[in-house]
This record gives C-alpha cells, structure tokens and sequence, in this order.
C-alpha cells in the first residue's frame, strides 16, 4: 500500500517505462499469440491493460475517460501503445491534480471490498507488472526476443557475449 503519492509517482514512471519497452517489441504479426485457444492474446493483454486504468481508477474516484471495456482493441501494436502512453499520462496528471497523501488513506467498497486508495494503487501496480510477466511468456512463444526490464534477458546476456547466469545455476562457484 502507498502512504505517499510519491512513492506511487515514482514506481509507475518506472514500470511505465518498462512497460513501453516491452510494447515497442511487439510487432503486429505477433499480435494474435496465445497461449492455448481460447486464452487472451498479446493483443487482448496489452489492451486489457490500458483499459484497466480508467475501470480501476474509476471505482476508486479518480476517473480518466479513457478507453474502455466497450471500447475497440487496436489493431496495431503502435496504436495499443499509444493508448497506454496516454492513459498512463492521464492517470499520472490527475493523481497529481486531485489526490494527495491523506487522499490514500481513504476507504472505498472496490470488487466486493473495502480498501484505501493507496492500496488501489499498488493493486493497480501489481496487475500492470502480472499481465507483462504473461506478455512475455507469449512473446517468447512467438519468438520474439524479451527485453531485460530488471536486468539483462536471456538475449541480452548473448548480445553481451556473456553467458546466462541460468548456465552456473546449481554449480558451485
């Protein structure tokens, strides 16, 4: 949970950031990975991220008048990351506008409980950087090369000449 705005402000610019680099990885033809029929695609992830802000800030009386669930998904990875440029801008412009410290310690009836504000979002965090860990997934079904978001990936420690540190797992050093 976040006792300060701040605190949010700062995580989200880095999770936003990482979010992006992600995005901006995704090409279209890679759109329509699943990982089993019937399942959501990288396409239907990224959007239900975007979408995501506006219903979950929403119920926690912030509202961004983004796109939403009734909204149409994208087509193209650019267009779905532009949305998440600008709704990501949205909720870091009002959050500064309207909430303050005291604003998250507010208690609000959110999905069948009552929860303060600041823990909306962490909630709001955490889902961003659950449905990324799942893009990631696909996007490696789809053979696409991961970008490092908390250090290097498995494609980046070989683009260093580097061996994984996977490869001196369960070895002695």
């Amino acid at each position: 949970m976040f006792h300060e705005l701040d605190h949010f402000l700062f995580l989200w610019d880095l999770e936003a950031r990482n979010t992006m680099k992600l995005l901006k990885d995704i090409p279209d033809a890679a759109l329509s990975q699943e990982v089993a029929a019937g399942h959501r695609d990288i396409r239907k992830l990224s959007w239900h991220l975007v979408i995501s802000f506006s219903e979950m800030m929403g119920r926690a009386d912030l509202p961004l008048g983004g796109p939403d669930y009734s909204s149409a998904i994208p087509g193209s990875s650019h267009d779905i990351r532009e949305a998440f440029r600008e709704i990501s801008t949205k909720l870091v412009e009002s959050l500064k506008a309207n909430w303050q410290a005291d604003t998250l310690q507010e208690e609000k009836e959110i999905y069948g409980r009552t929860m303060k504000k600041g823990f909306v979002l962490y909630i709001l965090l955490a889902h961003l950087i659950h449905h990324r860990g799942q893009m990631t997934v696909l996007m490696r079904q789809a053979g696409l090369a991961v970008p490092g978001l908390y250090g290097p990936s498995l494609n980046e420690w070989e683009s260093m000449g580097m061996k994984s540190p996977d490869e001196f797992m369960g070895k002695a050093v």
